[in-house]
């Protein structure tokens, strides 16, 4: 084992120390012992006086401890060493140009003194009337952050005056500039006329930047990065994977602030989630994700215009604090039969210019379509016992009427411990499954709940399986403590469930109820929601009332996608809502079966019957499609500018039509004939919608064809779309402060505000010396004085122990 410390450093001049411990553990174990044994065979000799005794100890200890010391091998090194590297990369895109508002308190002394001294009157004329904001260009401040000397020699030498002035003293500064590619700044110009001759780069490729000049600094002391960017258009490595990279090799990136506010934020609407069938004067929810981008570090309001066949109306969208996505939630209630558009658009697009109305209309703005009809929904509940559940729910769907007075559902109960007078008397009412295909596909929606397999026979059970896959209806199974899923080990209706019905384990709560709490996708989707905003409706769930008693599988079939999850006693989430598409229908499975307490939650009104009714229709939506048939194909934007990625959807008109995940296939087809095949995802739970992202986009026109399923063409038939050399970086001039503080917390470093400048290079890491000469080298084991102390040691304590003991 070798080590070595600096002890002192003189100017470039580094003393050192080193060691080499020569000998295993057990042989210094060894020492130790020998060394306890001579003082315990000293004391033990009565014969000499207590302070001859204590001599004797003293001079054998001094004598073996010099030996000891001596054992390593010490070593003194004296050194020329180099300075630590410091790195600084500026990044000279196109979107650096953009500009900013930033508070004049804010900008240090040094930074205002070098811009007033740089752009005089035009910096001047840059602060806002009231004195207390200006608005800059991001690469005046990245400029700022550097400064320079003031010479415009072509021999000045290049040394920042900015925030780093001084730091060549104990660093060797290395600027590069981050484009499409890494060039280094040439070393033989001044700061002023290398910053002045930048030209703004296409692209930026800001992870790949950090990558390219660690591996040029490999073998090197780098002691930091200091990255002055706006984190915009990273192409290539991400920022994360970069940090990441800098953490492994101990380099941490600074980065300092170069974002302020800016008016030109931009929206982008996405995973918009809303059904294809509704009912006339039923409350639907419709959702669709608010993304934005710019400075997301101050609490913000967004105007949304919401366009129906009833006029307009206009909704808002907050953000708090460090949060750059939210959800728009929308209740529609539509009055009348047929066709319906409803159009969600960003209402400040209207203050672009045309060009850019054009470019971003595909990302502020979507059209939900979706077909109005004014039927009852035909609904069987099958249930064994009059629980609790089975009761409430059937006095819900019973009582619900549309603004006209009509029944929105349609209900017939199958009771198994009903009376058969009862049955009789109730064309409604039967006491058993009727094992007919025609009656049972007959229904849109089918509820089956605790019930056990003399209730539902084998037959029956398979024409139920038949009704969802082929049929294309809704099923709901509402979980009990008796039957279900317990007794369908085995059976054709296990076939519809989420798990293995050996997997499913009975939980009973001691203490309190299992809270429930949202999944990602219940975040998303307007099955799930109650409330008009995600925030509250992600509070409304938490406030429900779980369950005492639920049933659990952890172990999902694939393609089952969770709702709900309750947060049991065991400190487990367990999937209590989940949804999965069968064949042409789709199949909710519910694992508790105590919903009826929601009709008591207080501060939620009808919280109970908006989740069953909503249920109830989007499943009914699945099954009894829409009329229409056919395939629509469609990109987000037929003009896509070169480095933008471009969504491809195929929406099934008749959602029933549906095919499998796998199936759903477009070929993308160049100019030049070279052609890939493109396969498309389920977009969550839109049973007829499936996308797909196209990215890294040659420049040239374009041809979509749908190629599955086989034997459906599309409308159109084919799609072209042109990928035109159109920067990047003019697609979203706001900058991502997010993602330069994700990057400077992976890699170990610091993010700083503009008005914490000044704390950077004093906070900035030392780094590690590099050795160039070794000067000096002095072996400290074996000195004079150190050889004259063993050796004396020991004569004297042999000379006075033959004199005592003779």
């Amino acid at each position: 084992m070798e080590c070595s410390s600096a002890i002192t450093l003189w100017g470039q001049i580094q003393t050192r120390l080193q060691y080499s411990w020569p000998l295993p553990l057990i042989w210094m174990l060894a020492v130790v012992a020998l060394l306890v044994i001579t003082v315990w065979l000293v004391f033990r000799n009565q014969n000499l006086p207590l302070q001859q005794r204590l001599l004797l100890v003293a001079l054998r200890i001094a004598a073996m401890l010099v030996l000891v010391g001596m054992l390593p091998g010490w070593t003194s090194y004296e050194e020329q060493t180099g300075k630590s590297d410091l790195i600084v990369l500026m990044d000279i895109s196109g979107s650096m140009q953009f500009e900013d508002d930033f508070r004049l308190k804010d900008l240090t002394n040094v930074s205002r003194q070098w811009l007033l001294e740089r752009y005089g009157k035009e910096f001047d004329e840059r602060i806002s009337k009231g004195g207390d904001t200006v608005s800059l260009p991001r690469i005046w401040l990245a400029k700022a952050f550097l400064g320079n000397s003031g010479s415009n020699s072509e021999t000045a030498v290049d040394l920042p005056s900015g925030a780093l002035a001084g730091a060549e003293q104990e660093y060797d500064l290395h600027v590069y500039e981050i484009g499409e590619s890494v060039p280094q700044r040439r070393q033989n110009q001044s700061a002023a006329d290398s910053l002045t001759d930048m030209q703004p780069a296409e692209g930026s490729a800001l992870g790949r930047g950090v990558v390219e000049v660690l591996q040029r600094h490999r073998g090197k002391s780098v002691a930091a990065i200091v990255y002055l960017t706006d984190g915009r258009s990273n192409i290539g490595v991400s920022l994360k994977r970069a940090g990441e990279i800098a953490r492994k090799l101990s380099v941490p990136i600074i980065v300092p602030g170069l974002i302020g506010s800016s008016e030109n934020e931009s929206i982008q609407l996405l995973n918009p989630s809303g059904p294809t069938r509704v009912q006339v004067d039923q409350p639907t929810s419709f959702e669709i994700d608010v993304s934005r981008h710019g400075d997301v570090s101050q609490t913000a309001v967004f105007p949304f215009r919401i366009v129906s066949e009833d006029g307009e109306r206009e909704v808002e969208v907050s953000f708090a604090e460090g949060e750059d996505q939210a959800t728009l939630s929308i209740q529609h209630s539509v009055a009348n039969v047929g066709e319906q558009v409803l159009r969600v658009e960003y209402v400040s697009s209207e203050i672009l210019g045309r060009d850019e109305q054009r470019r971003n209309r595909h990302l502020e703005q979507h059209e939900f379509h979706f077909l109005a009809v004014d039927d009852a929904i035909n609904v069987l509940l099958i249930e064994q016992f009059p629980r609790f559940e089975f009761r409430t729910l059937e006095d819900l769907l019973s009582r619900a009427t549309n603004n006209s007075g009509q029944s929105r559902f349609q209900v017939t109960t199958v009771l198994g411990t009903a009376d058969p007078q009862l049955a009789q008397e109730d064309d409604r009412l039967y006491t058993s499954v009727l094992e007919d295909r025609d009656w049972l596909f007959a229904f849109d929606v089918i509820v089956v709940g605790d019930v056990p397999t003399d209730l539902l026979t084998f037959d029956a059970q398979s024409i139920l399986v038949d009704f969802v896959q082929q049929r294309g209806g809704g099923m709901v199974f509402i979980a009990g403590d008796r039957f279900l899923p317990e007794q369908f080990n085995d059976q054709p209706l296990a076939e519809l469930f989420p798990a293995e019905v050996d997997s499913y384990e009975s939980q009973l709560q001691k203490n309190q109820p299992a809270s429930l709490q949202l999944s990602q996708l219940g975040e998303r989707t307007a099955l799930t929601s109650l409330t008009e905003t995600s925030e509250a409706n992600r509070a409304v769930w938490k406030t429900l009332p779980g369950p005492y008693w639920l049933v659990q599988s952890l172990l999902l079939q694939s393609g089952v996608q969770v709702l709900v999850y309750a947060d049991s006693e065991t400190e487990v989430r367990v999937p209590l809502v989940t949804q999965q598409f069968a064949g042409a229908g789709r199949v909710i499975f519910q694992a508790f079966d105590s919903t009826w307490r929601w009709k008591q939650q207080t501060n939620l009104k009808n919280g109970y019957a908006l989740y069953w009714t909503q249920l109830i229709n989007y499943l009914a939506g699945a099954g009894a499609g829409n009329g229409r048939t056919g395939v629509a194909l469609s990109v987000s934007t037929e003009e896509v500018a070169f480095g933008e990625s471009v969504e491809v959807k195929v929406r099934f008109l008749n959602p029933v039509a549906a095919p499998e995940e796998e199936r759903v296939v477009v070929e993308l087809s160049e100019e030049t004939g070279k052609a890939e095949i493109v396969r498309l995802t389920r977009s969550g739970i839109s049973q007829g919608v499936f996308t797909a992202s196209l990215s890294d986009l040659r420049v040239g026109q374009y041809t979509l064809r749908l190629v599955s399923p086989v034997g459906m063409t599309s409308t159109p038939a084919t799609l072209r779309m042109e990928v035109r050399n159109q920067p990047k970086e003019q697609l979203i001039t706001s900058g991502d402060v997010k993602a330069l503080r994700d990057l400077a917390a992976t890699s170990g470093g610091e993010f700083y505000e503009l008005s914490q400048w000044d704390m950077i290079q004093k906070e900035l890491p030392h780094g590690q010396r590099m050795v160039i000469q070794e000067l000096n080298r002095r072996l400290l084991w074996n000195t004079n004085w150190m050889v004259s102390i063993f050796v004396l040691s020991l004569s004297i304590e042999w000379g006075l122990r033959r004199r005592w003991y003779n």
